[in-house]
C-alpha cells in the first residue's frame, strides 16, 4: 500500500511537471500524501519524504 501510494504521488508530480512545461502559465493544485501512521517505521517515513523532495529538485 505504501509503495503504491508513493508511486501514485510521484507519477502525479511528474505528470504535472510535464503539463507545466507544455504551457507558459498554468495553475496547479497539488496534494502530497505521506503515510505517517504506526504501520511504517522511521526509515520508511524518511524514504517517502526524501523521494518527494528529490522529485521537486530534479530538473527537466
Amino acid at each position: 500500500m505504501r509503495k503504491t501510494l508513493l508511486c501514485i504521488t510521484l507519477a502525479l508530480i511528474f505528470d504535472l511537471s510535464a503539463a507545466a512545461q507544455a504551457s507558459e502559465c498554468s495553475d496547479i493544485a497539488l496534494v502530497l500524501a505521506v503515510d505517517g501512521s504506526d504501520s511504517i517505521d522511521d526509515e520508511e517515513y524518511a524514504l517517502q519524504k526524501a523521494a518527494i523532495s528529490a522529485a521537486f529538485r530534479d530538473g527537466p
